[in-house]
């Protein structure tokens, strides 16, 4: 039996977790039988919890008139592999001259204070032509090793929203 909450195997740049067992038989005027092999451990299958959407915004308060400005909502915080993710932005301040708008999911290692991005899934959306229309997007979220934590170190997922504005 293995203890619960233990990190799932994963094999990463400056992270990794393997699980391995090594079998050692002795047999009185025989030889030893040794053999290892490598274990696969999966995180455990937890319920999801009944999320509300999120909402986010680059400043709660509202745009600024000449400033960059996002905002939108995401269907949920807790996302499984294979599942979808999806949502919407809406882009303040037009005629900033917005460059592109991507929306990003992203992995992050982290291992004794160092941290380096793992994975990064990126879509490109449309920037719209009329202020305040809403630009939904819709990923599938890939089969990819869930969050987790270690003694020192371990893997995070996030959602990122960037955009671009002006001539550079």
């Amino acid at each position: 039996t293995l203890p619960e909450n233990l990190p799932p195997r994963y094999l990463g740049r400056l992270y990794q977790v393997l699980y391995s067992c090594d079998v050692h038989v002795d047999l009185p005027w025989w030889p030893d039988r040794r053999a290892s092999f490598v274990l696969t451990v999966l995180p455990p299958d937890l319920p999801l919890s009944d999320e509300q959407p999120f909402h986010f915004s680059t400043r709660p308060e509202g745009p600024v008139a000449g400033k960059l400005h996002i905002e939108g909502v995401v269907d949920q915080r807790v996302l499984m592999s294979g599942g979808v993710l999806a949502g919407s932005v809406v882009l303040s301040n037009l005629a900033l001259g917005y460059r592109y708008l991507h929306m990003s999911l992203v992995a992050t290692e982290r291992l004794s204070g160092s941290q380096y991005e793992a994975k990064r899934w990126t879509l490109d959306l449309q920037i719209p032509s009329v202020e305040g229309q809403a630009v939904p997007f819709r990923m599938k979220v890939p089969d990819v090793t869930p969050s987790f934590f270690g003694p020192s170190g371990g893997l995070t997922w996030a959602i990122e929203i960037a955009a671009k504005a002006g001539m550079n």
